[in-house]
């Protein structure tokens, strides 16, 4: 066991929603939709918007472990919270993630940064077109 506190809280959120979601975390499609959402939400945040490294890999490990299925139906309209604020940080570390998941995804993020008027999402769009 980890004495990482970032692990142990994200323990403790999870554990909260159902118990045995921290070890089983394929469990999280079968909670009710608003603590589905919720769960998703924090695991994207931590993937996501989080600065440190252990953060981004905790979110990244544990959304792993989620249905990929269910993940690719339900990750869209919480990413979209997330990229609401222009945060080129953030749009990053989505393309980063949907490079893991889906390239229908990661296509689809490419072409909207293409076009944003913040140039850093530009150029994160740019550098990840290169890849695909």
């Amino acid at each position: 066991m980890s004495d990482d506190p970032r692990v142990h809280a994200l323990q403790r959120f999870l554990e909260g929603l159902r118990p045995g979601l921290n070890d089983h975390p394929e469990m999280l499609p079968t909670l009710d939709a608003v603590a589905s959402r919720h769960a998703l939400s924090r695991l994207l945040e931590l993937a996501c918007s989080a600065q440190h490294i252990g953060n981004i890999q905790l979110g990244r490990r544990y959304l792993a472990d989620v249905p990929r299925a269910w993940l690719l139906d339900h990750i869209q309209p919480v990413a979209e919270e997330m990229l609401a604020s222009g945060d080129d940080w953030e749009y990053r570390r989505l393309l980063e993630l949907y490079e893991r998941l889906d390239e229908g995804l990661l296509k689809e993020l490419i072409a909207r940064g293409l076009v944003s008027e913040n140039r850093e999402i530009r150029e994160a769009a740019e550098d990840f077109a290169k890849k695909v």
